[in-house]
């Protein structure tokens, strides 16, 4: 269980390497509702074995309130963009995947892999990926006073109406084709 609770904590630190070396920026982000979806996910995680499990609805309030949130990134020297919903569930998915491999390599096992190994339980995916989410909001809270905590005039990386007025072409300014498809 040691190893489970190291990927835990590497959320964190993985989102914070990801948005330097990707550069992100993140546009329509709505800080309130998610935070508080955020604590939503939170308590979930402890009361649901207690009370009813809401992570399905929390998950679509989350799909709801982040629908018009893209994410934009650099790979080289092209930026591409998608929904930010979209990354979680991608993070979610792959993280998913190596708990897979982890429990292969016996690194951990599973009350129900003790004597013959199985696949992780499909909905850790889903879980992985609320998990990601909580994190964000957590990153993303630092990320969008960024301009006024230390690095004076610099934009936020998160747009959001009181960190910044930032525009199209103001979310990436080292890129001068931040947000062009080619």
């Amino acid at each position: 269980m040691r190893a489970v609770s190291a990927l835990r904590l590497a959320r964190g630190s993985y989102i914070c390497q990801a948005w330097r070396r990707f550069d992100l920026r993140v546009s329509g982000y709505r800080p309130v509702l998610t935070t508080v979806l955020a604590v939503l996910i939170y308590a979930n995680f402890f009361t649901h074995h207690w009370i009813v499990d809401l992570r399905i609805p929390i998950a679509v309030g989350l799909l709801v309130v982040l629908r018009r949130t893209w994410v934009f990134y650099s790979v080289g020297e092209r930026r591409y963009r998608m929904p930010l919903a979209v990354s979680f569930g991608l993070i979610g998915f792959f993280l998913w995947v190596a708990e897979n491999f982890g429990t292969f390599l016996d690194a951990w096992n599973y009350p129900d892999q003790v004597d013959v190994w199985r696949l992780v339980h499909p909905a850790k995916f889903g879980a992985w990926a609320l998990l990601v989410s909580m994190s964000f909001v957590l990153v993303a809270s630092v990320k969008s006073l960024e301009g006024r905590l230390y690095h004076r005039g610099t934009p936020a990386t998160v747009a959001t109406p009181r960190a910044t007025d930032v525009n199209a072409a103001e979310i990436s300014p080292q890129h001068e084709n931040a947000n062009q498809t080619r």
